[in-house]
């Protein structure tokens, strides 16, 4: 608020929000700091480890279980602990049942035994989510129906099928809009997404970001053909993201299949320019009607989760809206992502919906204000919401790290491959 002398937002710089609120750090740091942890064997007994110094479990700790299948719960009780001394570990049997089949999840709660002065009885002290069969999660993708039609002008196709317009654009290589149902899914063009707003982590390596043009990047397409298969339309677009004052930071080949039910599959092909520093992120972003928001999704929740950020959040289905995925930081940045999703829904309350999901899992984010916005505002209450659902779908985002006063990003939490591929179905339904 132009003092002097001042530290900017770093005198919010806290575990907490100044209202008190407990930040989604504070959770993330709470959870790495567990006194219990859980851990699967190779013999699949579940190991138990006391972190504490001078406390056994019996003295502090009780825990209870949940298992679920495909984020749908089978059982849960309590979990009877082991008296284990400090800085020791004791194993002990799984009493559930297992499914025959799924993604099958067990979540390990552990409890404060007793109250103490500042928290009671029940207060939770720690989670571990244990993967006790790997699998995908399929969400129920319409039935595709009819044929997909093609009509080719010099700048647009337009795909028509029994319940569904779109126009493709060949200036931008993405769609333009997406009718279905006779409802518009899109209120402005779809396009490719790599820039975020920048985190109070990001500080340093933004101005490279910006040098680079990330901010500013543009779509130029080289070649666009298009095929009629059977029932189907495949779009087969070269094209490039690029500021118009620098060398394009990615080339794309891009497949694209429209089938009779309207569902689109995006494949892409990926080469980022190695002289680029490493992207914030890379995929789709959307732009919704307002109330198109109501959003289910299976992956990484409820709290915010992000690739190197997600000891405070497990894997399961949850809801969500735009207003409340917001996490209203005071210096407005990037926030609201969920890494590890197999699926995302969003729909009106009554009406059309899009579903979302990938060959590998996304991460996607759904908010009321766009990344222009965050970035350029210096405190949340002179944020302006749009008059849209901005929803993010992610191939990959790079993490938050800690490079607001720590080291740079770890490598392994950059996206920079020199090549890449993957692929983002947006399925309408009605």
């Amino acid at each position: 608020f132009l003092e002097y002398p001042h530290d900017g937002n770093f005198c919010c710089d806290g575990l907490v929000y100044p209202d008190r609120r407990p930040h989604t750090g504070f959770a993330e740091y709470k959870n790495v700091i567990r006194p219990l942890s859980a851990q699967l064997t190779e013999s699949n007994r579940i190991r138990i480890s006391n972190h504490l110094d001078f406390l056994s479990t019996d003295e502090f700790a009780a825990a209870d279980y949940v298992l679920t299948r495909d984020g749908e719960i089978i059982s849960s009780g309590k979990l009877d602990l082991p008296e284990i001394q400090p800085r020791e570990s004791a194993e002990i049997d799984l009493s559930c049942a297992l499914p025959e089949d799924g993604l099958c999840l067990l979540t390990i709660t552990t409890r404060q035994k007793e109250s103490h002065p500042l928290t009671t009885k029940g207060h939770i002290l720690g989670i571990d989510q244990l993967t006790l069969r790997q699998a995908r999660v399929r969400p129920q993708v319409p039935a595709a129906r009819g044929t997909a039609q093609v009509q080719e002008t010099p700048t647009h196709l337009r795909i028509t099928g029994e319940n569904f317009n779109y126009v493709f654009s060949k200036e931008s290589g993405l769609f333009d809009s997406m009718v279905f149902d006779q409802n518009s899914l899109l209120t402005k063009p779809m396009h490719f997404n790599i820039w975020r707003a920048p985190t109070d982590n990001d500080r340093n390596i933004r101005l490279a970001w910006e040098e680079a043009g990330f901010d500013k990047i543009k779509p130029r397409v080289y070649e666009v053909g298009v095929l009629q298969e059977n029932d189907k339309v495949q779009i087969i677009s070269t094209l490039s993201l690029g500021a118009v004052y620098r060398q394009r930071a990615v080339k794309l080949k891009n497949t694209i299949t429209i089938d009779g039910g309207g569902k689109v599959s995006i494949a892409f092909h990926g080469e980022i320019d190695p002289r680029m520093p490493f992207l914030p992120r890379f995929g789709l972003r959307l732009f919704l009607p307002k109330e198109m928001d109501e959003t289910e999704y299976f992956g990484f929740g409820p709290n915010e989760s992000y690739i190197d950020k997600r000891n405070a959040s497990v894997l399961g289905l949850y809801h969500t809206t735009a207003a409340r995925n917001h996490e209203d930081y005071i210096k407005p940045q990037e926030n609201g992502s969920h890494v590890g999703c197999e699926y995302v829904k969003v729909q009106k309350k009554q009406g059309v919906g899009l579903l979302a999901y990938g060959d590998d899992p996304l991460s996607f984010s759904i908010s009321a204000y766009t990344q222009e916005e965050l970035t350029r505002r210096m405190h949340n209450h002179e944020l302006i919401p749009s008059e849209d659902t901005i929803l993010c779908l992610d191939y990959a985002q790079s993490g938050i790290g800690s490079n607001s006063c720590g080291p740079v990003l770890l490598e392994k939490y950059r996206f920079k491959p020199e090549i890449f591929e993957g692929s983002i179905t947006l399925a309408p339904f009605a």
